[in-house]
């Protein structure tokens, strides 16, 4: 990826550490994924949400194709329970989750409705 903050250079991760929250540590770096992402997001955007709708029927399928890998693959694998805490660092991240999850729906019909 592009790290754009503390070094303006390209980087590569190559091993991801568990003290930190991002593999990129506290860099800030603008992956190959994001920039995807917005090349095929941006176009979209422009639209109607009723022009985009066979976007939006490829990404459900998409969604429901990926829920359904990980779940299979989440009730197939052990678990060690006495490695997951219930509460802990990463605790205060549910609300943050929820969030994002409520506006990314909440401000694309705003707009639209605009």
């Amino acid at each position: 990826g592009l790290e754009l903050y503390p070094h303006l250079g390209f980087t590569c991760i190559r091993h991801q550490s568990a003290h930190e929250d991002s593999v990129f540590g506290d860099a800030w770096v603008v992956s190959i994924g994001f920039l995807i992402l917005v090349v095929v997001t941006i176009p979209f955007g422009m639209l109607d949400l009723g022009d985009n709708i066979g976007l939006q029927i490829i990404a459900f399928f998409g969604l429901l194709g990926i829920s359904i890998v990980w779940s299979i693959y989440f009730f197939t694998m052990e678990h060690d329970m006495s490695r997951l805490p219930a509460f802990g660092k990463t605790g205060g991240t549910l609300g943050f989750i929820l969030f994002n999850f409520a506006y990314v729906v909440t401000i694309p019909s705003w707009i639209n409705e605009k």
